[in-house]
């Protein structure tokens, strides 16, 4: 892409609850950016009436592409790089973008999406990620994620979970991870460019060996191969355009909006505001 051509975005987001939010969401993205395109997958496992309520006040937006070709997503489970991949493929095959933007329907703008288009304007070769070695895990098993296999939903089954974790671990069943293969982990939530979706969608069965049974691989899968694209002399910049924190135990935080109004970050997850709660 030319330095000088215009930045165009398509915003991908990953929903499951709140069609009110989801509504106020895309409506405040469109309301900004005149020229991006939102595309959602909405949860298999929700209900057939938020599907269709959802669907019912979107249908009439040009700029809003709702798939029908859902996966039922588990926390930490492949389903959700499954849905995510699904957004990119349909993102290129609308073709009308310049980078994707992957958000979930619990994020929302921090300022006006033109300072977004502006900010990524400066230098459009860049992919806006974060790849971080494991101490940016804050809690918990850090490479056992990977290296491991996790069949089980650790909500569902949380004793189950562990004790074949376990198994595998005093066994010394572990999975063979290529030696060029550097796994790194950060935010879901990145921003990157043309033409590294499409490197993703011609890599992605490389990696989606090793990744299938990690623990939560959302948070390593694209990371670790975006991060092998700096081999290819790919500009990737190891930070988030979205501004999220963690506990100390690692779960997201709320964030209260007078809080982070700043221009490090373009929007944030999750937001705590009583004008924005359903």
């Amino acid at each position: 892409m030319s330095e000088d051509a215009e930045v165009t975005i398509s915003y991908l987001i990953l929903c499951h609850d709140s069609p009110d939010r989801i509504v106020r969401l895309v409506t405040r993205i469109l309301s900004d950016d005149e020229t991006g395109q939102v595309i959602i997958h909405f949860d298999k496992n929700s209900s057939c009436a938020k599907f269709n309520e959802l669907k019912a006040r979107l249908h009439s937006n040009s700029r809003v592409h709702i798939l029908e070709n859902r996966v039922r997503c588990g926390w930490g489970q492949w389903s959700l790089i499954d849905a995510s991949m699904r957004l990119l493929k349909f993102s290129d095959f609308l073709g009308a973008f310049t980078h994707c933007y992957l958000l979930s329907e619990f994020c929302f703008p921090t300022q006006n999406l033109n300072f977004l288009k502006e900010f990524l304007s400066i230098d459009p070769s860049i992919d806006y990620i974060e790849c971080q070695d494991s101490s940016w895990i804050k809690n918990g098993i850090r490479e056992d994620r990977i290296i491991y296999r996790h069949f089980l939903n650790k909500k569902e089954f949380p004793k189950l979970h562990r004790w074949s974790y376990l198994i595998q671990k005093n066994l010394g069943l572990k999975k063979h991870i290529p030696s060029d293969v550097e796994v790194k982990f950060g935010s879901q939530w990145w921003c990157i460019t043309r033409q590294t979706t499409k490197y993703i969608l011609s890599n992605y069965t490389k990696y989606k060996h090793i990744f299938k049974y990690s623990w939560i691989p959302d948070e390593s899968f694209f990371q670790t191969l975006i991060c092998d694209l700096q081999n290819t002399n790919r500009n990737v910049v190891n930070r988030t355009l979205t501004k999220y924190e963690f506990d100390v135990n690692g779960k997201p935080v709320n964030i209260h909006f007078p809080h982070i109004y700043v221009s490090d970050y373009f929007f944030c997850r999750k937001y705590s505001n009583d004008y924005y709660k359903d």
